[in-house]
C-alpha cells in the first residue's frame, strides 16, 4: 500500500468535488466570493491594505484546469487574500539568547511552524525590523528549494526567510481547505511547471498569486476538510498497524530460525553435534579483478557485491558483470553457495543460485556434499550466527571478519534428513509470512 499515493488520491477527489456529496441547500461559492470581496473593500476603505492591480478574470473555457461542481467557483489565489509576500532576501543579524526565530520553508511541517536545534534566533530589534503582518488567517508555504511545505501562523515570534511565502486569507474560515489544496499534486504540478532555477527551484510570488483555486461553498469546505481528516486518520492508523505487523513478521521469522537451530522446529533426533563452518564447507574470499583492465568487465558472468545481497533470498541479478577474460582471473563460486558479507555490513547474506564470483568484502561458504545448502543459508540468517560474527569482528573504522574467523564460527548440525525437514518447515512458515507481507505493500 503506497500511503502517499493514497492520500494524494483523496486530496484529488476533494478538489474535484468528488469526496463528499454536494448539498443544494448550501450557499454557493459565488456568495462566498461576494463576502470575500466585501471584506477586501472594507480593509481598503480602512487603509489597512492597498487596492490591488486589476487582474484578468479567469476564462472558464481556457483557464480552468479541470471541471468542478456547478456550485463551486474558479478564482485566483490573489483574489481571496489581503496580502501575499515572502520573507527577507538577505541575512538578519543572529542573536542566540532571544526567543525570536528566523524561519524558512523547512520549518513548515504539516500545518505547524517548527523550530529545530539549528534554527537561528534573532534579537527583538531584528524581529521588529523584519516581521510580517501575520495573523490567524495566515498560511505559509515553502516556495524555494523544497516546494509545498505548508503551515498556519499561531502567534509565533518569527521572521521569514525568502524560501517561505505567506498570504493572509480575507476570510479565516477557508484556511483549512486552502491548506489541503496546497498539499495536492495539482498544486505541486502547477508550482514546478512555473518554477525557475535548474538545481534549486523557486516559485515566484506572481505564480502563487495566479494559482487557480477551485473554491467550494463554505459549508462544503467544512465537510471536505472533515472527510479528509477522517480518511487520513484511518490511513495513518492502517500504516501504524502495518509497521507493527511488519515488525511482528520480522520477529516471527527470527523466532522460527532460533527454534530451527535449537532443534525445536521439527521433531528432533539425538544425533545433533556442534561443528564449525570449516568442518562442513569450503570458504572462498572474493577478489575484484583489476579495474585497469577494461576488457574484464561488461560480459555476462555475475560479479556480486554486498549491495547485491539485499535483493531477497536468491542472489540472481548482479550490479556488475565480467567477461570471459575477467572470469579467468577471478575466484569462481559454484551454485548453491552462501555469500556472507564480512566487511562493513557484517552478516548480510544471500543464497547463490548460479555460478559467479564476488568482491573481497564477501566470503562465500560452499557446503560439502552431505550438507543441505539451504540449511546453512537459513542458519546464516539466525541471530546466533550473526552474533558470533559481530563478536569476532575487529575494526578501527570498518568492521571486518576474516576468512579464518568465519571458518571457526560454530554451527549446530542435525542429520541430513532432519536438515531437509527443517528447511521444508522454514520455507512453509516463511512462505505464509511473505504472503502476508506482500498483501501489506
Amino acid at each position: 500500500m503506497n500511503i502517499k499515493l493514497l492520500k494524494q488520491k483523496i486530496l484529488d477527489l476533494a478538489i474535484h468535488g468528488r469526496l463528499v456529496p454536494q448539498n443544494p441547500d448550501d450557499e454557493p461559492a459565488s456568495q462566498l466570493l461576494r463576502r470575500i470581496s466585501e471584506e477586501k473593500e472594507k480593509l481598503i476603505a480602512q487603509g489597512k491594505i492597498k487596492r490591488p492591480k486589476k487582474s484578468d478574470a479567469i476564462n472558464p473555457a481556457q483557464e480552468c484546469p479541470f471541471e468542478i461542481p456547478n456550485s463551486w467557483e474558479w478564482v485566483k489565489l490573489g483574489e481571496i487574500v489581503s496580502v501575499l509576500g515572502d520573507g527577507i532576501h538577505g541575512t538578519p543579524n543572529y542573536d542566540n539568547p532571544d526567543d525570536y526565530y528566523f524561519i524558512n520553508g523547512n520549518n513548515l511541517v504539516n500545518g505547524v511552524i517548527t523550530t529545530k536545534i539549528d534554527t537561528k534566533r534573532v534579537s527583538k530589534n531584528e524581529y521588529d525590523k523584519y516581521c510580517k503582518p501575520l495573523n490567524n488567517s495566515t498560511v505559509l508555504v515553502s516556495i524555494n528549494g523544497t516546494i509545498g511545505n505548508v503551515a498556519f501562523y499561531n502567534n509565533e515570534k518569527i521572521i521569514l526567510g525568502k524560501s517561505a511565502c505567506y498570504f493572509n486569507l480575507l476570510i479565516e474560515d477557508i484556511k483549512f481547505y486552502i491548506y489541503y489544496l496546497i498539499k495536492t499534486q495539482y498544486f505541486l504540478d502547477y508550482a514546478f511547471y512555473y518554477a525557475t532555477g535548474s538545481t534549486i527551484k523557486n516559485v515566484s510570488l506572481a505564480t502563487m498569486n495566479d494559482l487557480r483555486v477551485p473554491l467550494p461553498p463554505l459549508a462544503e469546505q467544512t465537510r471536505i476538510v472533515s472527510a479528509i481528516e477522517k480518511w487520513f486518520s484511518l490511513i495513518d492508523e492502517i500504516e501504524t498497524n502495518k509497521e507493527s505487523l511488519q515488525a511482528t513478521i520480522k520477529q516471527t521469522k527470527s523466532k522460527v530460525l532460533d527454534l530451527a537451530i535449537k532443534g525445536k522446529l521439527v521433531k528432533k533426533t539425538d544425533e545433533w553435534k556442534m561443528v564449525t563452518i570449516s568442518d562442513i564447507s569450503k570458504t572462498i574470499t572474493g577478489s575484484t579483478p583489476s579495474k585497469k583492465h577494461s576488457e574484464y568487465y561488461g560480459g555476462d558472468f555475475p560479479f556480486y557485491k554486498p549491495s547485491d545481497l539485499d535483493k531477497g533470498r536468491f542472489v540472481d541479478e548482479a550490479s556488475e558483470y565480467l567477461t570471459e577474460q575477467g572470469k579467468l582471473v577471478s575466484k569462481i563460486i559454484p551454485p548453491n553457495s552462501i555469500a556472507v558479507c564480512c566487511i562493513g555490513s557484517i552478516g548480510k547474506c544471500g543464497y547463490i543460485s548460479k555460478e559467479c564470483t564476488t568482491n573481497q568484502q564477501i566470503n562465500t561458504i560452499i557446503p560439502n556434499k552431505n550438507i543441505i545448502p539451504l540449511f546453512v543459508y537459513y542458519y546464516c540468517l539466525s541471530d546466533f550466527f550473526i552474533q558470533q560474527l559481530i563478536e569476532k569482528s575487529s575494526a578501527v573504522t570498518i568492521s571486518i571478519v576474516n576468512k579464518s574467523k568465519l571458518d571457526s564460527t560454530l554451527i549446530p548440525l542435525p542429520p541430513l534428513s532432519e536438515q531437509t525437514r527443517i528447511v521444508s518447515k522454514i520455507e512453509e512458515v516463511f512462505g505464509l509470512l511473505d504472503g502476508i507481507e506482500k498483501e501489506l505493500e
